[in-house]
């Protein structure tokens, strides 16, 4: 169950550009199965801060009830000045704040729920956590098809995200077809994200910058599907 878990949590930030001319972008998926909706996940993007949801819907709560939310404060750089990460299952509750100190090269950790607990981490910057990485990557350039790396603070150490251009093709949305890059993302061992899984790939809508789908392959319960519902600009 706990595969089904991390596949949510992706897409809780379900990985931007220095400024986002729009003053709010909200985008809702849908998580499959096969042809079964387990869940949806909500990103409301910001200027100055993003907020992503996830939560299991019909089966979804049935096989394995499961809620997260992520809200990451941003610079103005869109790197995270403090992130608070919240997720609830069916046996466990728990709570983190990351506060991201630039200045002092350090990140403190407040776990909050199961147990309280603080801890600080001294690590080179930039640094990024995995939802602001996750949209950095929309906006990043693949048009010398090279790998691109995003640093990522996870679990107190800096690692990195690689990204590889696949190449382009045609996908749907709605009852249109887009032109989209698929991009293949090579994760860490220790992501909290993906701790069962090491690749993620996403076809990137080249026009609005939004991933139109998201697959990730876990064990047991096989490859599980995002599909972008709906989208919405202010």
């Amino acid at each position: 169950m706990q595969s089904i878990q991390i596949f949510f949590f992706i897409l809780s930030f379900i990985f931007l550009i220095p400024c986002i001319a729009l003053s709010e972008k909200t985008l809702l998926y849908e998580i499959f199965y096969g042809p079964v909706k387990l869940g949806e996940s909500k990103l409301i993007l910001k200027s100055q801060e993003y907020t992503a949801f996830a939560y299991t819907t019909g089966p979804g709560d049935i096989l394995y009830p499961y809620q997260a939310k992520w809200i990451s404060s941003l610079n103005s750089k869109s790197q995270p000045l403090k992130s608070t990460i919240y997720s609830k299952d069916r046996f466990k509750e728990r709570e983190k704040i990351l506060y991201f100190e630039e200045k002092e090269k350090k990140v403190l950790v407040e776990k909050r729920l199961p147990k309280p607990k603080k801890q600080v981490y001294f690590l080179p910057f930039p640094l990024f956590d995995e939802l602001t990485a996750f949209v950095f990557s929309w906006h990043l350039n693949f048009s010398e098809k090279k790998p691109q790396e995003i640093p990522l603070y996870i679990d107190g150490e800096r690692h990195f995200a690689i990204l590889d251009l696949k190449g382009y093709t045609p996908c749907k949305f709605g009852n249109k077809t887009v032109s989209c890059a698929e991009i293949l993302v090579h994760l860490p061992e220790k992501s909290e994200l993906l701790k069962r899984t090491k690749e993620v790939t996403f076809l990137l809508w080249i026009e609005e910058k939004i991933p139109v789908e998201i697959r990730g392959k876990l064990p047991i319960f096989g490859n599980l599907v995002a599909k972008l519902k709906s989208y919405s600009f202010n």
